[in-house]
């Protein structure tokens, strides 16, 4: 009788807010949790095209709810940004060249030049080697073939010998001379092939003299 009898009433549950933990590093964030009373759930790494490498991408519970204090908090770590291995281009067609490129999710960034070796419309070289890493929205520098440079071949009738000769070594040309009845003339007659004829720069050109 007249004794104390203690009684514990129920404050209902424990219930903690949720802090901001994206874009913090993964300690940080763990810190923060372990502030609030909380604690980190499952982590799952992910690449990343803005979130840097080791910072939180996202969490499960949004910031500033409040939840259970034995809740725990699943987090998404960025690995960085994704690699990409760069394909061998070399040997491609410009079609084909810009449409790996872009399957992968890099940029396409083609120029042209003249080649005697390398068919017009084949990819001559790549600025970045093929298997080298590069990133999501990264250009692609490569050089397709124009073909062979082409001249077209100057009309040298009338004019004498050496000067017709200097003007077609002039456009690019090499020059074979045929003198016709011994060329005691010393002019310049036609060229074979004719003048006006688009041909390959360094082609050999008969020059007919009379």
């Amino acid at each position: 009788k007249n004794s104390d009898v203690r009684l514990i009433v129920s404050k209902g549950v424990d219930m903690r807010t949720v802090p901001k933990l994206v874009d913090l590093t993964e300690t940080r964030a763990s810190t923060l949790l372990g502030e609030a009373g909380l604690k980190i759930g499952t982590i799952t790494r992910e690449y990343s095209e803005d979130v840097a490498q080791g910072r939180v991408i996202s969490q499960s519970i949004q910031a500033q709810t409040s939840i259970p204090h034995d809740t725990a908090i699943d987090l998404v770590i960025s690995k960085g940004r994704e690699p990409i291995e760069v394909p061998k281009l070399e040997g491609k067609t410009a079609a084909e060249a810009k449409a790996m490129i872009e399957a992968l999710g890099l940029v396409a960034s083609p120029s042209e030049e003249y080649s005697d070796s390398v068919a017009e419309g084949v990819v001559i070289s790549q600025a970045a080697e093929a298997a080298s890493t590069l990133h999501k929205g990264d250009e692609v520098a490569y050089v397709v073939s124009k073909g062979p440079e082409t001249v077209q071949i100057p009309n040298v009738t009338g004019k004498q010998e050496a000067a017709a000769i200097e003007t077609l070594r002039a456009a690019g040309l090499e020059v074979n001379v045929e003198r016709i009845l011994g060329g005691v003339f010393g002019t310049a007659r036609s060229t074979d092939p004719a003048a006006g004829t688009s041909v390959a720069k360094g082609t050999t050109v008969t020059l007919y003299v009379v």
